[in-house]
């Protein structure tokens, strides 16, 4: 695979965090093979000093990205991907129109993996499409993605993340999120934005109700001192996380529960120094197994195996009951 970018001029693209985070971590552990390379991105991420690297912020218009791509010369163009689509997907149609341009773009989780290439109904499959494993790939092509496009290849974020130690104390985080006590931290993605509730059977805030009821509500006489850190997905705000509360969840004094967002602190500062993590499918389950923190995906409403991407991922406790989740932190 390094042969595709040695001695080439690269462009990176993205917008997520998620395919942010791996294009970044695979900027700075290959810069020594590239000729030369430019990042671009429509968001800024808090993240991005982590890496030691210039993100080019520019805005989603075909137009300054076409300028910007003729400008560089890219040999190859490198994307991530979005859900709904967004920058990278433009920066594919744009380069279909150019010669001498190879186009790669990364998968980061497993599933959605054709609409993250489609827009107004219109196909834009890049050259290559990596993907994380050989379960990846199966699920690619029953979408519809051509075998030949498909290539396995290892979350470089993972390798990143392995190495990594919070800059922070306790002590510090503590003093950030404004708490003496230890907490779990719960960081959904956000089901709710795309009206998944039908599709899975629940969406965050029903789970936050589960993990809640069961830890500060029906377990009165445990006099367990921790609180629980709600990180807001960076595609929600506190607010909207806190209105939906409101409406939808029984935290009626929201008592023992906090909600932050990646304004106030890194998400891996939090993972670093937590007690454990609860989630439901996105990445950030991956991440904290790999910080080493004790990791729960909580799927009590989940009638579907078939839907869970997470599924017989090592290091990952399924919690689907009220004992599982009181094994889990009593463990």
């Amino acid at each position: 695979m390094d042969n595709l970018f040695r001695n080439k001029r690269i462009l990176f693209v993205f917008s997520d965090p998620a395919g942010a985070k791996s294009l970044l971590a695979f900027s700075k552990l290959k810069k020594n093979i590239f000729n030369e390379y430019l990042i671009l991105s429509n968001r800024h991420h808090p993240f991005f000093t982590e890496f030691d690297c210039d993100v080019n912020i520019i805005s989603n218009d075909i137009e300054k990205l076409t300028q910007e791509i003729i400008k560089f010369k890219p040999n190859v163009i490198f994307t991530a991907t979005s859900f709904p689509v967004g920058i990278e997907l433009n920066c594919i149609k744009i380069a279909e129109n150019l010669s001498n341009l190879i186009t790669i773009s990364f998968v980061d989780h497993w599933i959605n993996f054709k609409a993250r290439f489609i827009e107004n109904e219109i196909i834009y499959f890049p050259d290559i499409i990596l993907v994380l494993d050989s379960r990846a790939k199966e699920y690619a092509q029953k979408e519809g993605i051509p075998k030949s496009k498909l290539f396995e290849f290892e979350n470089p974020y993972y390798s990143y993340l392995k190495l990594w130690k919070s800059k922070f104390s306790l002590d510090q985080i503590n003093k950030i999120i404004n708490t003496n006590k230890k907490y779990y931290l719960y960081a959904p993605e956000p089901l709710s934005n795309f009206e998944l509730e039908n599709k899975f059977g629940f969406d965050e805030f029903k789970v936050l109700n589960f993990i809640y009821d069961n830890l500060f509500k029906s377990n009165l006489n445990h006099k367990y001192d921790f609180i629980l850190i709600y990180k807001c997905h960076p595609n929600q705000t506190i607010e909207y996380v806190e209105s939906m509360i409101r409406s939808r969840c029984s935290l009626v004094e929201m008592k023992n529960i906090t909600i932050i967002d990646d304004s106030i602190v890194n998400i891996n500062d939090l993972i670093f120094h937590s007690i454990g993590v609860f989630g439901i499918f996105s990445n950030s389950l991956i991440e904290s197994t790999l910080i080493g923190k004790k990791t729960a995906q909580v799927i009590p409403y989940l009638s579907d195996s078939n839907l869970n991407p997470l599924m017989d991922i090592k290091g990952i406790v399924a919690i689907k009951s009220n004992l599982d989740i009181l094994n889990f932190v009593n463990d």
